[in-house]
């Protein structure tokens, strides 16, 4: 029993050894990433390792932004690299900011997120083809009778620019086209949820992660597949401290 409590003992000593007087990890990006993979499992890091984590749910785009800029130490992403730097270059043009794409981008997968089109638990209609779902987010189509649904005005909900889940549906369904005029936004993607839960005519593209813990009065209909990645963006290979994080997420992560 005392040479079972020693090693334990040391085990954990080694654990925490290699975090000490280490500053807490910053990271910055996707509100996907940050709140359904690493949140979770953000106490038990510390714990083992003494590593707080800070976390910047301020979308894809700015977070990469943080990371060029030198004010995060990873971008949490949840979308492919090529798409996140497609977002960070929107956000950059709207916002007025000029940056360099760094060399040597290192992308860390740590899961994939399946995205989902959910209306008003009213809506009769069931199913929507991508080139339906391209006309909704473009407003080629602005009526639910158009679709097979009661006589009622669409009413689009995406997230700003910004968030991955909107650079996604716009690259790979809607080919690159603008969303339509008098589209509403939210600052993240799951805001939405209960945006579509108030209006009958509501629609948006959440991840069916965040859409299962709080989707009440809401329902998805039938769709093609939609994944998206989640993951890290560093400068270069991960350091010490995100490599210990990535290791940690992917010894323990559900997604």
């Amino acid at each position: 029993m005392k040479t079972a409590a020693s090693l334990f003992l040391i085990f954990f000593l080694l654990l925490r050894a290699g975090s000490v007087g280490a500053d807490s990890l910053e990271l910055s990006g996707a509100s996907t990433v940050a709140n359904e993979i690493i949140a979770p499992l953000a106490e038990p890091f510390e714990a083992a390792t003494g590593n707080t984590i800070k976390l910047q749910s301020i979308g894809t785009g700015k977070g990469m932004i943080a990371l060029f800029q030198g004010k995060t130490k990873a971008a949490m992403t949840a979308e492919s690299l090529d798409d996140a730097l497609y977002t960070t270059r929107q956000v950059a043009k709207k916002e007025g900011i000029a940056f360099t794409v760094p060399p040597g981008l290192v992308m860390t997968r740590l899961g994939k997120n399946r995205l989902i089109l959910i209306v008003h638990q009213d809506n009769p209609v069931v199913e929507l083809s991508r080139t339906q779902i391209k006309d909704i987010f473009t407003g080629k189509i602005g009526n639910w009778k158009e679709l097979g649904g009661d006589d009622r005005p669409i009413q689009p909900i995406t997230s700003v620019v910004g968030n991955a889940i909107r650079t996604v549906i716009q690259r790979k369904v809607m080919d690159g086209e603008d969303y339509r005029t008098g589209i509403r936004e939210t600052p993240v993607p799951g805001d939405a949820i209960p945006l579509v839960a108030k209006d009958q005519g509501g629609v948006a593209v959440v991840s069916l992660s965040g859409w299962s813990a709080h989707h009440d009065k809401t329902r998805f209909v039938k769709t093609p597949d939609y994944d998206h990645p989640l993951g890290l963006v560093t400068i270069g290979p991960p350091n010490p401290e995100i490599q210990r994080l990535i290791g940690f997420i992917q010894a323990n992560s559900r997604i």
